[in-house]
């Protein structure tokens, strides 16, 4: 079981996650350069971002000793902690479900929700100029108290498997209470194009992400798995009782859509 905290900050971090991401039909992978400057928590520095994605299971390296695997078959979130090797699990089909939270949790991260997605602003402007050798359309994100600038181009190879996520995860969103009031579809529509670059204002300090490099071609399986020496965190509330989740198996290719 994840404590209250994670429960309580996972919706952001799902937003997050999908609002820098993408899904594809075929094996991708791409490098971002992010730059940090006076994030509170965070020394200031630059990082390379590595995403790896298959048509049903993604791995984010955020370049600060963090890995995010998720399995969008079986909707299973994985942290990895690289450094003491450990490692955390959510299900994101159950969280927040009847009986998987008490009612009064499940009714503030409702609100949470709603007001979160209310908050949800894309702005499409005119400006326009070329980075990473790819022209730019320059978009404007709101949310909550993050302001954010998008820099999104349709010329980046990859730019359709983008698209595809909102369709795909909309449906996995939609089964679940809490997780519907994500219009996963709805963002990825407004988005018109890959982020070639991304410049994030939070909490007074400012995050830059640049496309490097994309590639497209086959992954291996073991990206997608929690290595056989990780070891779970145990982080439960006080009030359940903890179930020993399973390491995620190798993700199955899928046969091409029809």
């Amino acid at each position: 079981m994840v404590s209250r905290k994670w429960k309580f900050s996972l919706p952001l971090a799902i937003l997050v996650f999908f609002l820098f991401s993408s899904s594809a039909f075929c094996d991708i992978t791409w490098e971002s350069e992010k730059v940090l400057r006076g994030v509170p928590g965070q020394p200031d520095g630059t990082r390379v971002q590595k995403n790896y994605y298959t048509s049903n299971a993604s791995r984010i390296e955020m370049g600060d000793g963090t890995v995010m695997i998720m399995d969008f078959d079986s909707m299973n979130m994985f942290r990895l902690n690289t450094r003491d090797k450990t490692y955390t699990q959510v299900n994101l089909s159950e969280t927040g479900s009847p009986g998987q939270m008490p009612r009064e949790e499940r009714q503030k991260m409702d609100k949470m929700m709603g007001e979160m997605m209310q908050s949800f602003q894309v702005t499409p402007t005119n400006d326009t100029k070329t980075i990473a050798g790819y022209p730019c359309r320059k978009y404007l994100i709101s949310f909550m108290q993050v302001r954010s600038e998008y820099w999104l181009s349709k010329d980046v190879r990859g730019y359709d498997e983008l698209k595809s996520i909102g369709d795909r995860m909309s449906k996995y969103y939609a089964k679940n209470p809490m997780l519907k009031q994500m219009d996963v579809a709805g963002m990825m529509d407004k988005l018109d194009g890959f982020p070639v670059m991304t410049v994030t204002q939070m909490m007074k300090g400012t995050v830059t992400t640049t496309l490097r490099k994309v590639e497209v071609g086959s992954l291996s399986p073991d990206l997608f798995q929690v290595p056989a020496d990780y070891t779970l965190k145990q982080e439960q509330d006080q009030s359940q009782t903890p179930q020993g989740p399973q390491r995620p198996s190798a993700p199955t290719r899928p046969q091409p859509p029809q």
